[in-house]
């Protein structure tokens, strides 16, 4: 048998490694595969590359902590007798288990893996975080995880701050091991600290969140990036999801991260700045964002993104 490091990505983080048959896809895959730090606190990997096929294997391993920031690459992951997760691109998965567990995982092959994965020992956690830890597992969905055995398991979308930083460790250029190692624990740290605080605003409410008001909180997210020029309210999104006001509020800053206005304030600037980088003026992009106010939309631009818009048409007519 071929020991083969886990596809970190999209599986439980077990700290043990895999062993599987030494088929032609998971030899694929072990080449995929890159360590970039290994110490008995924490490790980083990425998997950055493309499966010709389906692949499916069990994984099991010891207590760990893990965020896996899925940039690019779909499948599922699930501890044994609990729900699957489904995990897709712009996710971040997190695991926690204070003992051995065991599961299974699926990755999607014919499109690009991009993904990294941080795993940090429990004992390191509450040496260095102390009771903050408590904060992870009390935001963990019970739907995908086993309380009774200690283990949790969670997905959401990837933060800003976390997208930053794993393509920053994807992109590393560093070429001398021990500045590599570096660079990559003080990223793991990076990961660490916006994770703690992220999960540490997540409410007991947010909790008791169905699998099914999730997936409407997500269905929620994708209309507000599909149609983001539309005259959105609190109680026209949450009536075209088919949630409580209330649900979409707390849920949405929960599950996505941020508020409702702020995730549409944001989606729209995100475009705009796309448009007036294609060409079009200021006041095309304004009304194809949803604004019908040329200065509050100059503001809104400026706030977001450090810079006026009209300064960007500028900078592409003299570029």
């Amino acid at each position: 048998m071929d020991t083969l490091d886990s596809f970190v990505s999209l599986d439980m983080a077990c700290q043990a490694p895999i062993e599987m048959p030494p088929t032609s896809t998971t030899q694929v895959l072990q080449t995929l595969i890159r360590p970039e730090l290994r110490s008995t606190d924490m490790s980083v990997s990425t998997i950055v590359g493309t499966l010709g096929d389906d692949i499916t294997f069990d994984a099991s391993g010891p207590a760990a902590f893990s965020i896996t920031l899925v940039v690019e690459g779909s499948g599922y992951t699930l501890l044994d007798g609990c729900e699957r997760l489904d995990v897709t691109s712009g996710k971040a998965i997190f695991f926690w288990s204070d003992g051995l567990i065991s599961g299974r995982d699926h990755i999607r092959g014919g499109n690009p893996i991009e993904t990294v994965e941080i795993r940090f020992h429990p004992d390191y956690l509450s040496r260095t975080v102390g009771s903050m830890t408590d904060a992870i597992r009390n935001a963990f969905a019970v739907d995908r995880s086993d309380p009774g055995r200690n283990a949790f398991l969670l997905a959401i979308p990837l933060s800003a701050e976390l997208l930053d930083v794993a393509r920053s460790i994807l992109g590393c250029a560093i070429q001398e091991k021990k500045l590599r190692e570096i660079f990559m624990r003080g990223k793991a740290l990076e990961v660490l600290a916006v994770t703690l605080e992220l999960l540490s605003r997540t409410s007991p409410a947010a909790t008791r969140l169905s699998s099914r008001e999730r997936e409407k909180l997500e269905e929620a997210r994708r209309l507000i990036e599909l149609s983001f020029a539309e005259p959105w309210t609190i109680g026209r999104l949450a009536g075209a999801v088919g949630l409580s006001e209330t649900k979409l509020k707390l849920g949405f800053r929960e599950v996505i991260g941020r508020p409702v206005r702020a995730y549409l304030r944001d989606v729209r600037m995100d475009n705009a700045e796309r448009m007036l980088g294609d060409g079009r003026s200021v006041t095309e992009a304004a009304l194809e964002c949803g604004y019908g106010n040329l200065s509050h939309f100059s503001k809104a631009f400026l706030r977001r993104k450090g810079v006026a818009p009209h300064s960007l048409t500028l900078q592409r007519r003299r570029g």
